[in-house]
């Protein structure tokens, strides 16, 4: 699967108390997400689509937001390949 979709946000709700009461939608902070599965075909393939390149002189680059991380905080990393490493 490949495609994008809008991440909605969330914002919490707090009580009298001050405490979290329950979240609520925020649609000021949706921000949009592409995703692409990494396998050799589909690099492949979407090289095949762009202008003639030599795939081996591309930085291949791979992001990750905090609220991508799905085990707790984390900082923003980001990370660079090679074609083999990426493609494999």
């Amino acid at each position: 699967m490949q495609g994008v979709y809008t991440k909605r946000s969330i914002k919490p709700v707090y009580d009298q108390r001050g405490e979290i009461a329950s979240y609520k939608q925020d649609p000021t902070n949706d921000y949009k997400v592409y995703y692409i599965p990494c396998s050799k075909k589909n690099v492949e393939e979407i090289l095949s689509k762009c202008a003639p390149v030599n795939k081996y002189n591309i930085v291949y680059t791979i992001k990750f937001a905090p609220e991508d991380c799905t085990f707790g905080n984390r900082m923003a990393s980001r990370d660079q390949f090679s074609y083999e490493q990426f493609a494999t």
